[in-house]
């Protein structure tokens, strides 16, 4: 379990815990200008995003392309947007080229506590 209030630096940013528990973990991820994560599923956790300041884009493959080959689905969230939940098993990618900072909490897909680390990288960009 991560600790609250750590904070990790990313290539994309920063990241800071906020809450973590056995049943959800609560992050405020700063994106730098031309920010990026991998192409990548969470095996066992939903991911939902919810703008603070600023707009991001998010890619999200359909669920049957579990190698993410395909063309995404983009969606543009801003602090005006309601919150996207993308369930566990389903490849996206966050971007932003301004910048941008949001709330992303973790919930577990099954029963079992939250595993913070079931992330698998599908690749680094589209």
């Amino acid at each position: 379990m991560r600790t609250n209030m750590e904070t990790q630096d990313k290539t994309w940013g920063k990241n800071t815990v906020i809450h973590s528990s056995e049943n959800s973990i609560v992050c405020f991820a700063e994106i730098d200008p031309g920010g990026f994560c991998s192409v990548h599923i969470h095996e066992d956790r939903h991911n939902w995003f919810q703008v603070a300041e600023g707009s991001v884009t998010i890619h999200i493959w359909n669920h049957t392309d579990q190698d993410a080959e395909g063309i995404p689905a983009n969606y543009e969230l801003t602090s005006d947007s309601d919150p996207i939940c993308l369930e566990a098993g389903i490849p996206h990618q966050f971007y932003r080229e301004e910048g941008c900072k949001l709330v992303e909490v973790y919930t577990p897909a099954s029963d079992s506590p939250i595993n913070f680390d079931d992330i698998i990288r599908l690749r680094l960009n589209l």
